[in-house]
């Protein structure tokens, strides 16, 4: 009886291969293992992975809160804008998404202005008339 050198299995005299693993048994014939062609990789020119600019904020909380708070048609004008900054930014438009990115930010301050002096107004307006009903 022999042994396989590979995975100790014993085997019958004369037998090429082990059974169990598949090795050539003391000097019997070489098995001729095959082997996969290697696949050849695309590489892509070196100005192919040029960095992309940082994303710009989108300013969305401030344009909701804007909205909510102060003033709804230049919230909703900021809202717009902002959901436009991710669009244009994954799409490549870099320039445009820091463009939209600027003008949801102005908007929405626009608006927090616009909100802020209204309330301003509205007080003088509501304490000029509780001083006019006093003064009666």
């Amino acid at each position: 009886m022999a042994f396989c050198n590979n995975c100790g299995n014993q085997v019958n005299d004369g037998t090429k291969f082990c059974p169990k693993c598949g090795q050539p048994i003391n000097g019997g014939p070489q098995q001729q293992v095959y082997q996969q062609p290697q696949q050849q990789v695309y590489q892509q020119p070196a100005q192919a992975y040029q960095q992309q600019p940082v994303k710009p904020d989108t300013h969305m909380i401030l344009a909701i809160l804007t909205t909510i708070f102060c003033c709804l048609p230049t919230g909703i004008y900021a809202i717009i804008l902002a959901n436009k900054v991710d669009k244009l930014y994954y799409s490549g438009q870099y320039d445009e998404a820091e463009n939209a990115s600027r003008e949801a930010k102005k908007w929405s301050i626009i608006g927090l202005v616009i909100g802020i002096i209204g309330g301003i107004l509205y007080a003088i307006y509501y304490a000029v008339v509780i001083a006019a009903m006093f003064a009666e």
